[in-house]
Formats: structure tokens, sequence, C-alpha cells
């Protein structure tokens, strides 16, 4: 999507503070309820110990673990650090391997935010260890680097007279973690229970899933699936983070700007494995936000520049588009990309090839409703706009600005379509909060009295399902025509 300070942003994430303050369950004071388990191994590392010396090995081990704790101490230290260590998180590394837990508040609290953020440790993880020492002596030299398996579950836990938890979720996060070896993009899995419960997160997920797999763990007589993380990317309000981390702790951990040192490694890797989805799309997400931030404010508001800054990241997802890696999450992402640039019309076509594949159908319908309500402010000069004449807009009164490329009848034909598409989304995805929110402005900026109700309402129940919404009503030049409602009004206090 366009840069910040050109075309208004839908959305801006708030200092989220999960406060997990009474993590005890109902039954007894040793059960912890709906705990996010997360277990991560080094593959390999009986290979790398015997090509080590008992002290090389030693340095290894103890690299990995302070990659591990540290990627761990970003989020509970710089974004949730009101929580309380062992009582209410609890991390630890051992040997070649770790484990994290999170307690929810309570047995009623749904777990979905703390698997999200389960996700996002373990992705930055991988980014970390890419970067250690050992992996940038590999990749020096020309070997491919030590990949990690990582496995997520969410069940009941028990905390014994040692307070080691223990118990069948445990377990079970154990083995996904073990089967996690056997993928083919992250090396990240989650279990089919704690995918159903990120049906329910609120919030924009920055990553999408394979198709399930099953695997039959020693100990369970049932067959259990999991899902791997197939594709990560930016968040759309990522432009906004970058600029001011200070005031958004979520951000300093998920949109930290690489250096050039970091890039260059990352883009060593992936000449080494050039069809790596994992380390393709490190690359871009590191192109990108190491490239807007060496743009000046002027430069933002350019397409030209935006392009030549992207060019990288184009790239390389132009080879994955081509190859047999051509998914809908590949060309989601090459649309994100054009559409950063103001390419409207290649992001669209991107997002049409993605649904010939016939999955992520909701989160398709989003990007590309989104993409066309940019594109038709854009072609507006709505960002020029006073509120008086945003307010006295309509479909029919639409006016081109001098540097349109499209006629007022095309462009009321992209008002009904992104109407169209946002509401396939908000009917499909029942607990996503920014589609919701999406949808509403959408309706109360082009519709009818009748439909800016049902707009109204539609930006009420995003509120309500996540809080960081509220955010960035004050700002949201759409909702100008009924800044002045009741409703809104009561939202904002």
């Amino acid at each position: 999507m366009p840069p910040g300070g050109v075309v208004p942003k839908r959305k801006k994430r708030a200092n989220r503070e999960i406060r997990v303050s009474d993590p005890i369950g109902v039954i007894d004071d040793n059960l912890r309820e709906n705990t996010v388990i997360l277990f991560v191994d080094v593959i390999g590392a009986s290979e790398v110990s015997n090509h080590l010396s008992v002290s090389d090995y030693k340095d290894f081990v103890q690299e990995f673990r302070k990659v591990f704790e540290s990627a761990c101490n970003k989020y509970f230290d710089n974004w949730l650090k009101d929580l309380e260590k062992d009582e209410e998180y609890h991390y630890s590394a051992r040997g070649d391997e770790g484990i994290l837990l999170i307690y929810p508040r309570d047995e009623t609290e749904d777990p979905s935010s703390l698997i999200d953020i389960a996700i996002n440790i373990a992705l930055d993880l991988k980014r970390s260890w890419l970067l250690s020492t050992h992996n940038l002596s590999n990749v020096t030299n020309g070997i491919v680097p030590i990949e990690l398996a990582v496995g997520i579950h969410v069940g009941h836990t028990y905390l014994g007279e040692d307070r080691k938890p223990d118990g069948y979720a445990i377990n079970l996060a154990k083995r996904v973690e073990s089967f996690s070896r056997t993928g083919q993009y992250t090396h990240i899995f989650v279990s089919e229970t704690a995918h159903g419960f990120l049906n329910r997160l609120a919030d924009e997920k920055t990553y999408l899933f394979d198709e399930p797999k099953s695997l039959t763990a020693k100990g369970f007589s049932r067959e259990i699936r999991a899902f791997e993380v197939m594709h990560h990317f930016l968040p759309t309000d990522w432009t906004d983070g970058v600029e001011e981390p200070a005031q958004n702790p979520y951000s300093n951990v998920l949109l930290q700007v690489p250096s050039k040192e970091d890039i260059k490694v990352l883009r060593s890797a992936l000449k080494l494995n050039p069809t790596n989805i994992w380390l393709a799309e490190e690359c871009i997400r590191a192109y990108m936000l190491y490239s807007f931030k060496q743009l000046s404010e002027k430069e933002r508001e350019q397409p030209d520049k935006l392009r030549a800054a992207y060019e990288e990241a184009m790239e390389i997802i132009s080879y994955l588009s081509q190859g047999d890696q051509r998914d809908p999450g590949v060309l989601m992402i090459k649309g994100l990309i054009h559409g950063e640039a103001y390419d409207f019309k290649q992001e669209n076509a991107c997002y049409e090839q993605a649904r010939e594949f016939k999955r992520q159908v909701s989160i398709l319908d989003w990007y590309q409703g989104y993409a066309l309500s940019y594109e038709i402010w854009y072609e507006i000069g709505g960002e020029r706009l006073a509120e008086k004449e945003i307010r006295k807009l309509t479909r029919d009164s639409i006016i081109p600005c001098k540097s349109a490329r499209l006629t007022a009848n095309e462009i009321g034909e992209r008002i009904e379509k992104a109407t169209t598409l946002l509401a396939r989304a908000a009917e499909s995805a029942r607990w996503a909060a920014w589609i919701h929110y999406t949808y509403g402005c959408e309706l109360v900026m082009w519709g009818d009295n009748v439909q800016r109700d049902k707009g109204i309402s539609e930006i009420d129940t995003a509120c309500r399902l996540l809080e960081d919404v509220k955010v960035d009503i004050p700002n949201e030049r759409y909702l100008t025509k009924v800044k002045n409602d009741p409703k809104i009004k009561l939202l904002l206090k």
C-alpha cells in the first residue's frame, strides 16, 4: 500500500499490552489452562558436533541459547513488559533446544493473540539465527545455513513440585516440533488446535499457512494434523512503524530495519538456495524496510522513487512467481510490492491471478478491496480535499483529479467492486477486526444513508474485536462524514 502521508492509513497499531495477571486455572494451583507452548531445536545439531571440537561446539550451543533468549526478551521485555516471568510466561534453553510457555489469564480467555506472539517470536528467532556467527561462517564459505525446527501447540499443562511443566500438551508440542523438520518452507509448524484458535485472531496475520499435513507421533494413538507457516510479509501499516518505533513497542520488534551487512548475509544465503521461500521473503522484507527508511519524506510520495527503492524486492518475488513456487501467497506479496509503488493495475492483476488457486480467498478479497479503495482515493486526490469537500462526495459527484488516469465512470466501477470484495471478506472472516473496519470505512465514504449506518456498525464491530482500531479513527478522513455521529463519538471515549 502507498506509504503514510499520501493517502489515509486505515490501520495503525497501538501500544498493545496483553495483561496476563492470573494464570492459575480453576481446578488446582498447578494447572495452566490453554498454555501456548513453543519448542525449538537446531536441525542437524548432532552432525554439527561431529565437525567441531568440544570447545567450538560448546560455543555453538551457547550462541543458540543467547539467540533464543534474546528473541523472547524482545517481546516480553520491550512489549509485554508488565508480565511476571515464570508466573505468566516462561522460557529457557538447554543444549540445542529451547521451550517457551505463555499462560492465558484464565480458562475463558481466547489464546489466539498469544499464539500469534509465539509465531512472530519463531520468525524473529529464525531471522536472528541466520545472522549468528556460525551461520555467517557457513554462508561465507558457501554452505547452506543451519535451520531451526519449531513446533507450536496450545493445551493444558501442569507444574510439578520443581515447577517444571508437564502433560499431554507438552508432549504433543514436542512431537509437532520434531515433525517440523520435514517442512518445506519455514520449518515452523503449529498444531491443528493452535491453527484453529488463530481463526479467532482479531488482529492482522502477517503469515500464511500451507495445506495441513498428517503425522503419526510415537505415544499417540490417533493421527495428528499440523500446519506449516509458508509465507510471511510486512503488515499493511508497516511504514508507520518504521517511522515511529519509539511510540510502538510492537513495531520495535516486528519492524526492525536491517543493516547493510545483514542484507548482504541474507542475499548471500539466498544465492545458495534461490528457491527457499522463507529466505526469499526475508530478503524482500529486509530490502523494503531498509530502502523505505533511506527515502526522504518527499521521495516517499513519488511513485518512480518508490519503484526504484523496491526494485530488488520485486526482482526476487518475480523470480519466485515464475517458477514452481508460484502460489497465492507469492502472487499476493508481489501485488503488495506493486501497491507500495502506486502500481494499482499491476497490484490488482496479481490478486486476480492468485484467485486461480482457490486458496486464501478471504484475505485476497480484503487486500484487493483495500487496493481498489486506495486507488480510488488517489485518483480523486482525496488527501488534498478539504473536509467540507469530502462531506459532499457521492458516487454521482466524483471528479477525478488533474493527474487521474481513470474516468469518473471507471472510479465508480472500482467503488462497486471494492465494496463487494470487502463485504465478502467481512462475511468470511468474522473475527478479523481490520477487515470489518476497512469495509465500514468504504460504506461510510460512498454509501447512502442506510449503507452508512451499516458502515458505522461494521466499525463498531471492529473496535469491539480489537481495541487497536480506535487509534486510527480520529485521523481517518474516510470518516469525515460521520465524525459527529453519536456511535462514533462513543467509540472514542
